[in-house]
């Protein structure tokens, strides 16, 4: 585990301790630590996917402007 993992295990620890002096409190940060926890599983894969789907953009580009510099160069 990263030290990034132990600081929002501790977050969410923290709140879930708040939450039980505060009556029905426990749903509500049962929510939030799903949420922190969802945030933080699901972030690496959106970032992965971002880059993915940009380099294939940019691939394409280059390759649409080589062909278009070769259809230009043989006429």
């Amino acid at each position: 585990m990263s030290i990034l993992d132990m600081v929002l295990l501790g977050i969410v620890g923290l709140i879930v301790l708040v939450s039980f002096k505060n009556p029905g409190g426990l749903l509500l940060a049962s929510l939030i630590a799903a949420l922190i926890i969802s945030v933080r599983l699901v972030a690496p894969w959106v970032g992965d996917y971002y880059k993915q789907a940009h380099s294939g953009k940019v691939g394409r580009m280059k390759a649409q402007q080589a062909r278009q510099s070769d259809e230009e160069g043989g006429r």
